[in-house]
């Protein structure tokens, strides 16, 4: 005599579709929360670039390479906090206007 096993397929496979759903929804609440921490101004509009430019161009110039970018910007009305990384993994923060003038420069 064989028994026979009730199994809950379609559940399983409604209950996998809703976690499925869930994780979806969960990275783009991410997503968004990462694009409004990294400096958003609220109206949807990128900021101004100029300031993280200034800072990487001045490890560069530091360097004497082309490899630095730009780790992590934090955004203000006053002024930009950029902290940059060169081509051989040193740190530093850059403290910059709007306009790209350089306001402190260290070493992390």
């Amino acid at each position: 005599m064989s028994a026979k096993v009730k199994t809950n397929e379609p559940e399983d496979e409604n209950m996998r579709l809703h976690h499925i759903a869930i994780g979806i929804s969960m990275l783009g609440v991410t997503a968004c929360a990462g694009t409004t921490s990294s400096g958003m101004d609220g109206t949807g509009d990128p900021p101004d670039r100029t300031a993280e430019q200034a800072c990487v161009a001045r490890a560069n110039n530091l360097t004497s390479g082309k490899g630095a970018f730009a780790v992590r910007s934090d955004f203000s009305e006053a002024n930009t906090l950029v902290i940059v990384q060169d081509q051989l993994g040193n740190q530093y923060r850059c403290l910059a206007s709007k306009s790209g003038s350089i306001i402190d420069f260290s070493v992390m």
